[in-house]
């Protein structure tokens, strides 16, 4: 019998968001409650998930990984100029807790409510026309973006929202049988009764590391 297994998980709205790391102390930042994921036991899915190369639109590309370790999550969009993931332009990378809930049964699959809360962001731009943009364009109220250098970009009043009101939002990963990870598709939107984004990214991610 064919057995799946569905994480939801929540991310931010918008993978590729960012803000200004210069606030100062005026930012507001999601803070875990005390004891946030100290009860989680779903060792079976720690370690780093990688996503196959997914192309996007016209020649470009995605890749994304996902680090489950205790409470801990790291979350990685990584996109490429070419459709073959070959021409790194831009990574984004999320940092934060999550904690699990009682898991349910539906129709064979097990379904894992996990509820993440991302605290930090960084994001580095590779290609020296993605540099120019981001100078030009003041992304993020910044004119000293640099090539290959990471930038913290945590501080979301100053630029494109990171964190959405509530904080903690719904994503799904689907496990199948070859072990295999899919996670959801948030470009689709959202369902308005469950918050869940309708579809999923039918690439998946396939563990590279405990």
């Amino acid at each position: 019998m064919r057995t799946t297994a569905i994480i939801t998980l929540a991310l931010s709205s918008l993978l590729t968001a960012c803000g200004s790391d210069d606030g100062g102390s005026s930012n507001r930042l999601p803070s875990p409650p005390a004891g946030f994921g100290e009860n989680n036991s779903l060792t079976a899915f720690h370690g780093t998930w990688e996503q196959e190369c997914s192309p996007i639109e016209g020649n470009l590309a995605k890749r994304q990984s996902v680090v489950l370790d205790g409470n801990n999550i790291t979350f990685s969009v990584r996109d490429y100029s070419d459709s073959s993931c070959t021409n790194l332009t831009t990574k984004n990378v999320y940092f934060g807790k999550y904690q699990e809930y009682p898991a349910t049964t539906s129709k064979g699959d097990e379904v894992f409510p996990i509820e993440v809360i991302y605290t930090r962001s960084t994001s580095t731009a590779y290609s020296e026309p993605e540099v120019k943009a981001r100078n030009l364009s003041r992304l993020c109220e910044r004119t000293d973006w640099a090539q290959g250098v990471e930038i913290d970009v945590s501080n979301w009043n100053s630029c494109f929202p990171l964190f959405d009101i509530p904080d903690r939002q719904h994503f799904r990963f689907l496990r199948n049988q070859q072990g295999d990870l899919f996670m959801d598709d948030r470009s689709k939107g959202n369902d308005p009764q469950t918050g869940y984004p309708n579809q999923l990214d039918r690439v998946p991610f396939q563990k590279i590391s405990n």
